[in-house]
């Protein structure tokens, strides 16, 4: 097994030396992504957002094994303390673990610009706090024509972040689907869970209509028409433990405190 390493911005390679130190106490081979993409793992130092940006490169490529440098880390399982990451980092060469295969949006605007999400699109007003128009149509058919703060499509991976804050489902991160949401519509319209062969089209047609691909701000020229789907690809990302709802307890998602 070669991992292939890679840091979010903020960290330095003098940083991770003691993380270098300890793959090479365990006896596990390393290169630096930047330099090399022979490997078979890679290891990304950083939060969610190191996950997000590293995870949409190289999936269905390698897994990803995502080691939490940021606060809440979601999605990793790897904490940065040098005696877990140890511990983890045994296990990985052990071969004991398994891999979560997370769905991704393939996400097109007017069938021509392409843009891929693991967690979120949100479609919203430029202006934060201003409505927008948008017409919401499922495989042709028109679901939802609502004025107000924008439309929200989310993974299951996406489900635990803005989707949840809006009282959307919280699902299984390996699940197939994807889920639609209008944000603070003047008309009620509630979370609709739909299969992975359903494909979500969004008219857009206000003035200042923008959107933002796992929170990176895309600019729109409306009119214009937005298609969403799941993407052919999955990340596959490694776990070394199933402790996915002591995290949703851990941060709120779900049940109570944990004492």
């Amino acid at each position: 097994m070669k991992l292939g390493l890679a840091f979010s911005k903020k960290h330095k390679l003098n940083d991770m030396q003691p993380y270098l130190d300890c793959l090479n106490r365990v006896g596990v081979d390393y290169c630096l992504e930047s330099q090399s993409q022979d490997f078979d793992m890679l290891m990304s130092f950083g939060g969610d957002g190191t996950t997000l940006f590293y995870g949409k490169i190289y999936a269905g490529i390698v897994p990803l094994v995502p080691v939490n440098m940021g606060k809440v880390g979601f999605i990793s399982q790897i904490d940065r303390d040098i005696k877990s990451f140890e511990s983890s980092v045994k296990l990985l060469k052990k071969g004991k673990y398994t891999l979560s295969q997370r769905s991704l949006l393939s996400i097109s605007v007017n069938d021509s610009q392409q843009f891929t999400a693991l967690n979120e699109l949100l479609i919203c007003n430029s202006n934060r706090g201003n409505t927008i128009a948008l017409t919401v149509n499922i495989n042709g058919d028109r679901l939802d024509k609502l004025t107000g703060d924008g439309a929200l499509i989310a993974t299951p991976t996406g489900s635990t972040g803005y989707c949840s804050s809006l009282g959307g489902p919280t699902l299984m991160p390996d699940t197939e689907c994807l889920v639609y949401m209008a944000v603070a519509s003047l008309t009620h319209s509630s979370p609709l869970v739909l299969n992975n062969t359903n494909v979500i089209t969004v008219e857009c047609t206000s003035a200042n209509t923008c959107m933002y691909v796992d929170g990176i701000l895309q600019e729109l020229s409306c009119p214009c028409t937005v298609n969403v789907r799941l993407s052919d690809k999955r990340l596959s990302i490694v776990q070394l433990k199933d402790n996915y709802f002591y995290k949703l307890n851990r941060v709120g998602k779900i049940g109570g405190d944990i004492v």
